[in-house]
Formats: structure tokens, C-alpha cells, sequence
């Protein structure tokens, strides 16, 4: 099963395996606190939230396994995401015309048809 954080849109499909997914809590109460906690309207116990969004506290430690303490809140700290690789992104070409190159369009007025008043 796919998952997708409903806070930043990692996918566990595109996941090198650091991220893990949290379902929201199927009970109501707890529910309430993780949407307020991310600024979230609602949310259904089939939406997750991926681990960039727990403290290292809200996790038990054992057998080389993190597990989601029972009563651990998201916040929206972003400190455990990998910096955005920008060698990926391409500029998007201007289609708007600079402020010099406009001025240079305007023709010369001919004043020498203007009587003064």
C-alpha cells in the first residue's frame, strides 16, 4: 500500500527507506490533536503522516526498530528532511518583458508640433 503524508507529500513510494508513515489515529480525541497540531480542518484514520513530522521523542527505541509512542502529537518542525536537490530544477523562461526593453518600444514624440499655451 501506497502512503502519502498528508502534511508534505512524500510518497512511501518514492521513500529510500528513512521515512516511515503514520495512519492518523482512529480514535477521534487523539485525531483532533494531530489535526491541530499540523493546522489540518480533518483528517481520516486511512491519511498518514510521515515521520519528518515527530520529534525524536515521540518514538520507542528497540530491536532497530522506532515505534510511534501511544500518545506522540506531530508538530511541524522540519528539521529531518533532505535538503531539496536543486540540480534537478529547471528555470522557467520570463514571458514578461523587462521595464527597459518596454521603454525602448515607446516611440519619440515630435514636440515641435505643440504651440505653447
Amino acid at each position: 500500500m501506497v502512503h502519502t503524508c498528508i502534511v508534505c507529500h512524500v510518497s512511501s513510494k518514492d521513500n529510500t527507506g528513512n521515512v516511515s508513515f503514520h495512519l492518523f489515529p482512529k480514535n477521534k480525541v487523539k485525531r483532533l490533536k494531530w489535526c491541530d497540531a499540523l493546522g489540518l480542518s480533518m483528517a481520516t484514520p486511512n491519511q498518514s503522516v510521515c515521520s519528518n513530522h515527530f520529534g525524536q521523542d515521540c518514538y520507542n527505541f528497540s530491536l532497530n526498530r522506532k515505534i510511534l509512542k501511544p500518545f506522540a502529537v506531530p508538530s511541524l518542525l522540519f528539521e529531518s528532511i533532505p535538503e531539496l536537490d536543486l540540480s534537478m530544477i529547471s528555470p522557467i523562461p520570463s514571458t514578461s518583458r523587462t521595464m527597459h526593453n518596454s521603454f525602448e518600444s515607446i516611440p519619440e514624440l515630435d514636440l515641435s508640433m505643440i504651440s505653447p499655451i
